[in-house]
């Protein structure tokens, strides 16, 4: 009858696994997949999880048209709304 061990402790050291995160919003631990680069790169406790909805990347730019077009879903533009749009209309709305 052993103590059950978290995921994100590895059972042999007692210490994190390589790669965990915690996210500062629903303080749970994740892996480092869980997150956006940016929000990888913040101190734990600016950090926020994709799960809870990281805001939005400064640089849009590099989004591509498909993944703007999810974002602005996830916000509730309809399809219909953005068909036919350019990039540059599709970030201004995003913003």
């Amino acid at each position: 009858a052993y103590p059950s061990v978290p995921d994100h402790i590895d059972i042999f050291t007692g210490n994190f696994k390589v790669g965990t995160r915690k996210c500062s919003k629903c303080k749970t631990y994740k892996t480092r997949q869980d997150f956006n680069g940016e929000e990888e790169k913040k101190s734990a406790s600016k950090r926020i999880c994709n799960g809870c909805g990281p805001p939005m990347p400064s640089d849009l730019s590099a989004f591509t048209i498909p993944q703007i077009k999810d974002e602005l879903r996830k916000r509730g533009v309809g399809h219909d709304d953005v068909k036919g749009l350019k990039k540059a209309e599709l970030v201004a709305r995003l913003q």
